[in-house]
């Protein structure tokens, strides 16, 4: 059989180092998350080299369709901001607009802006939260550079600090009674630990992120011996806390565009999150397990579950036009609520059918009545 170049081994986000993976791109619409297109690809292909490609169907599917100019723009995450993918979109007749996010290491100097210099933005969506807009030179071009603080974002990072420091501060105790012990002569197999080796120990513990900001340390040799010290300090959690929890930089070429039009523009993307984490749910419209070991059939496969996951998209938007919100899982299963019943009575031979349904919920029978699905699946 020949070999899949599709199928491939790389990195797992479920941790699932143990099988292949297939590699999906969609592009999706703000409203209701409709995929606009997709791509299968090798799951071993870094996003950074499938963006490009996923860029050049838009361009090319746009063009072929609109047969004018756009007014698209697109969003992505840090991930895709290098300058060749914005020589992608600003290349060719049909020029696109986008939104990004920088790298804490792109604009640091931006994270010193004290908050009472940032403008709070006027949006309900927005509630509390406060920007600080410039303009800079981003991949050779001149930007709009936004700066975004958001105080949720910067409670809940707080608290995934706090856990960091509780566990830094575990693994430097057990660091340090391990050097101790050594010292004192209760452990005596093996070689003393080299001060290099020590160091080393403590930068891995330390990696992790802010920890080298937050905690101090001294480290003491007596002889072939060392004694760790270490402390996590307040003042420096809090100077972290001010200049780096909650915020977000992002670049632009949309000068036109307000603050609370690029926030808005970026926050979107949590649309194509929420398209992947339901084609992932196991219970329905789900793109996984995959049967199939050629390529072939596995861009099939992933066509026929876009397919049905833009069919459930537009019905909710259908839905949403007549005044019912509801989720593509729960509209599934209210609606497998009702059951079609074929009842046979009479003659053994020549048996007569009665069909009847189950009665659904109150949702289910609103739609079943918009699309009178009885009559239509009762004859």
């Amino acid at each position: 059989m020949q070999e899949s170049e599709l199928a491939k081994r790389g990195h797992s986000k479920e941790k699932r180092n143990d099988l292949r993976i297939v590699g999906l791109s969609m592009m999706v619409s703000p409203d209701f998350a409709v995929p606009l297109l997709h791509d299968t690809y090798p799951g071993n292909m870094p996003d950074a080299v499938e963006f490009p490609v996923m860029i050049k169907k838009l361009k090319s599917r746009y063009e072929s369709i609109t047969k004018k100019s756009t007014d698209v723009t697109i969003v992505f995450d840090r991930g895709n901001n290098a300058e060749t993918n914005i020589d992608m979109l600003e290349s060719g007749e049909q020029k696109f607009h986008y939104v990004g996010g920088l790298k804490k290491n792109q604009a640091a100097d931006l994270f010193t802006i004290a908050i009472g210099d940032y403008a709070p933005l006027r949006s309900s969506s927005l509630e509390g939260q406060s920007a600080y807009r410039t303009e800079r030179e981003v991949f050779g071009r001149n930007m709009t550079v936004v700066i975004v603080h958001n105080p949720e974002l910067e409670k809940g990072q707080m608290q995934g600090v706090l856990k960091d420091i509780e566990a830094t501060n575990a693994k430097l105790f057990a660091l340090q009674q391990k050097l101790h012990r050594r010292a004192s002569g209760e452990t005596v197999k093996g070689k003393n630990p080299t001060e290099e080796h020590v160091v080393n120990a403590i930068d891995k513990i330390l990696s992790v992120e802010y920890m080298k900001d937050i905690f101090e340390y001294v480290l003491l040799k007596k002889g072939n011996n060392f004694r760790l010290e270490f402390r996590h300090s307040e003042e420096r959690l809090e100077i972290v806390r001010a200049t780096h929890l909650g915020k977000t930089i992002l670049f632009t070429d949309r000068g036109d565009f307000t603050n609370e039009q690029i926030v808005a523009a970026y926050r979107n993307a949590w649309h194509i999150e929420s398209s992947f984490k339901q084609m992932k749910d196991p219970k329905h419209v789900s793109v996984s397990p995959i049967y199939h070991w050629t390529d072939e059939k596995i861009r099939v496969h992933i066509f026929i579950c876009v397919l049905a996951y833009r069919l459930c998209s537009l019905l909710l938007k259908e839905l949403a036009d007549r005044g019912i919100i509801v989720s593509i899982n729960k509209l599934i299963d209210y609606l497998s609520s009702i059951r079609r019943v074929n009842t046979f009575f009479g003659d053994v031979n020549k048996p007569k059918n009665a069909i009847s349904f189950t009665e659904g919920n109150d949702l289910a029978t609103q739609v079943e009545e918009i699309y009178q699905l009885k009559s239509k699946y009762g004859i």
